[in-house]
């Protein structure tokens, strides 16, 4: 990990625990790189990266300020672990993300399967393999396998458009997918709908790979609706009943 990214974790945790205050101003880079033991150069990047996540609020001629969560990133999973300690607003986040995964993922279905190609075919079935061969082994591996699986979707579809909304949302997807896939009856229920969905992709059929993904997409919302951002996913039990 770049000594950046390490101060951006650092400053990151120390806004968790409360050591910066939400809405107080940021102690100078050379006091943050003194604390953080990185040059001050390192400290002006993670600064900088930070701001862009929207975590910090950089004012010309003032120091910069620890922002507000609700503008924070929503799609690094990072930040929203912090906002999820902070706000403990979990719930209403993965609700969100979940609503957005449905209105894209269903019509995307519905055109990769009137476009995919015995190669998208054969790739849907490596993931799905993975996933089987996973089922009472570690869930990182089935979840990598899940999110690889809806890539293969979004590349079939062929829509340049569909792929840019849906990848900005594949890293907090996984974050979640990989605190559900911490309960085996999870990673059994995806490989049951991911089935049903590579039959309909295989049959060319448009309206059951539509009503395949919206089902699925349906049990991923239940099964998301109890997990909590802020928990690592190694402390998440059997929480739902789809990934």
């Amino acid at each position: 990990m770049k000594a950046s990214d390490r101060a951006q974790r650092a400053m990151l945790e120390a806004i968790a625990d409360g050591d910066l205050p939400i809405g107080s101003d940021l102690p100078s880079e050379a006091q943050l790189a003194e604390r953080f033991g990185v040059s001050r150069l390192t400290m002006r990047e993670a600064v900088g990266s930070l701001a862009a996540r929207g975590v910090l609020d950089v004012r010309q001629g003032r120091r910069n300020r620890i922002a507000d969560p609700s503008g924070w990133s929503v799609l690094d999973p990072d930040v929203m672990a912090v906002r999820a300690r902070l706000a403990d607003d979990s719930p209403a986040v993965i609700a969100g993300l979940m609503e957005a995964r449905q209105v894209l993922e269903v019509g995307i279905a519905r055109l990769a399967a009137e476009r995919i190609g015995d190669e998208h075919v054969e790739q849907l079935e490596d993931a799905l393999a993975v996933m089987r061969a996973e089922i009472d082994r570690d869930g990182d591996a089935s979840a990598r396998a899940d999110i690889a699986f809806h890539d293969v979707i979004v590349d079939a579809a062929g829509n340049p458009f569909l792929t840019g909304a849906f990848t900005p949302l594949q890293a907090m997807l996984l974050a979640v997918r990989m605190r559900t896939s911490a309960s085996r009856q999870v990673r059994a229920d995806a490989i049951a709908h991911h089935e049903r969905i590579l039959a309909a992709l295989r049959a060319r059929d448009a309206d059951a790979a539509a009503s395949a993904m919206a089902a699925h997409m349906e049990q991923t919302r239940g099964a998301t609706a109890a997990i909590s951002l802020a928990r690592t996913p190694d402390r998440q039990q059997d929480v739902g009943r789809s990934g």
